[in-house]
């Protein structure tokens, strides 16, 4: 911790050039950045599913996820093994821990929970999935609706509200602001000792997706601890082939010594069933809840397309109907129905021709979205996949180019799809080098490397441009606009301007 710590302070301000009183502007100053590991067998255990593994990685993978948070703060111990009161003593926790002082900004922000294993095996008695609990935290952690009001008008960070209008007429505006999601509300229990009101307008503190449950930390002590701050971003940390052999004369355990299977949810943290590593050989297992592929496709990459004509040579196809997905390996003439099993074929009528898919180990682990020129695409290009389709799956934001062996068919200059909000996080596969333009709208879209990651809380209308340059110096480009709060839209241009 305080190593890793030490390490990405310093390499912000020697790699970062992040310096005090130049671009580091800290009025207090920061916290030496922390570092933690999950406890993945007590996820196991306790019947949840691993941080990493809820964004598409397995099991065994290595993965880092980076995060921000703005506060350490203070952990709490609930006194109680009832899983319905834990879940509102969290609540009441998230409603007093916001971003800046006295929640005086946004409604909604990123937090991280952190929990032991004793408070998530309690909870987990109810609440069978990290999920669930969120949905349920969602629902009760409301704010009263004067509490925010007043934080927003004389602590509005940036701006003097007083001088603009009445509190009143403040109350008012929040009321009907739509990110507010003001209601009348049941009291919630810790505000029943402040008034005798069943009912009071009350906000929302919290919106599905932008909370991260990790099992950390002493496993004979019930606490957790709530932090507020921003998002995450998760990468996989990719070895050698041959670690094994490097580490050996260092004195390391092979890899395969730190594998973990998925042992059957224990009800009592207090009679603990060992884990056992799969020999060297053999692959681990993938916990997942995404879609399932059905009984007949193996491992491999499948693409679909509009026609038998264009079926490749270089990997298996697949092939939609209006109310069936016929599939063909390698160019055999013969096909044959795909069963609808747990949502498949609706998970494959809601792509389009020029789209892609994984399967491994029975479930597709991720997915290419491109935008195609074939007359007989989808819906325009528009993709209905869903958030619940995407459990679990790795999401990229390729293009179809002229060039393409695998279609043969050009990608038309301005071909456009529109994929969900809840899509956060892409890969843009474009070709090397992508360039985030000066002119995009910066705190709607971040770029790292290839993965780009979209602020679901920017104002609609957003855009931001990602260009890889042509040989003749024009851009070929991804524009992300968002449409609403549900629906992003992504265009492609072979040629294009792009500013650096």
């Amino acid at each position: 911790n305080k190593a890793l710590g030490r390490f990405i302070e310093l390499m912000t301000l020697n790699l970062g050039g992040y310096y005090v009183k130049e671009n580091r502007m800290g009025t207090f100053g920061y916290l030496t950045p922390f570092t933690f590991s999950e406890d993945e067998e007590a996820c196991l255990r306790v019947g949840w599913t691993p941080y990493h593994v809820a964004q598409g990685y397995r099991l065994n993978d290595n993965t880092v996820t980076a995060a921000s948070a703005l506060s350490w703060g203070n952990n709490v111990t609930p006194a109680t093994d009832e899983p319905e009161q834990i879940m509102r003593l969290l609540a009441f926790d998230v409603t007093e821990k916001q971003q800046n002082g006295l929640g005086n900004t946004n409604p909604q922000v990123y937090r991280t929970v952190l929990m032991t294993e004793p408070v998530a095996r309690d909870l987990a008695t109810k609440y069978k999935a990290k999920e669930a609990l969120e949905e349920s935290l969602v629902a009760e952690a409301r704010r009263p609706l004067f509490m925010r009001a007043y934080a927003n008008y004389w602590a509005n960070t940036g701006s003097v509200q007083s001088s603009l209008r009445s509190f009143e007429e403040h109350y008012a505006k929040l009321q009907r602001d739509p990110q507010e999601q003001a209601a009348l509300t049941d009291t919630p229990d810790w505000m029943k000792g402040v008034t005798d009101q069943p009912k009071i307008e009350t906000v929302a503190t919290m919106q599905k997706d932008q909370t991260a449950f990790l099992l950390c930390g002493d496993s004979a002590r019930n606490k957790f601890m709530i932090l507020p701050g921003g998002g995450y971003a998760t990468v996989e940390i990719k070895l050698p082939e041959d670690w094994d052999e490097l580490v050996a004369p260092l004195g390391y355990d092979p890899l395969s010594r730190f594998y973990l299977n998925e042992p059957a949810p224990l009800e009592h943290a207090d009679s603990p069933k060992q884990t056992t590593a799969p020999k060297q050989d053999e692959k681990s297992p993938i916990q997942r809840e995404g879609v399932k592929a059905p009984a007949g496709l193996t491992d491999g990459e499948y693409r679909l397309v509009p026609s038998m004509e264009q079926m490749t040579s270089e990997g298996r196809v697949f092939k939609t109907n209006t109310g069936a997905a016929s599939a063909w390996a390698y160019g055999a003439s013969d096909s044959k129905t795909v069963p609808n099993e747990d949502g498949f074929v609706d998970f494959m009528k809601a792509t389009y021709p020029g789209c892609s898919f994984r399967v491994q180990d029975g479930y597709v682990t991720e997915v290419v979205l491109r935008p195609f020129s074939s007359g007989q695409r989808n819906g325009g290009n528009a993709t209905g996949i869903t958030a619940d389709m995407l459990n679990n799956l790795r999401v990229t934001v390729g293009v179809v180019n002229r060039q393409s062996k695998l279609e043969g068919k050009a990608t038309a200059d301005g071909a456009s799809m529109t994929v969900s909000v809840k899509m956060t996080n892409f890969a843009v596969a474009m070709g090397d080098n992508p360039t985030l333009d000066r002119e995009s709208a910066r705190n709607f879209l971040d770029l790292n490397g290839s993965q780009a990651t979209v602020n679901p809380r920017a104002q609609e209308g957003s855009t931001a441009k990602i260009g890889v340059q042509n040989r003749d110096g024009s851009w070929r480009t991804l524009t992300f606009t968002k449409i609403d709060r549900r629906r992003i839209n992504v265009e492609f241009r072979e040629k294009d301007s792009l500013s650096r």
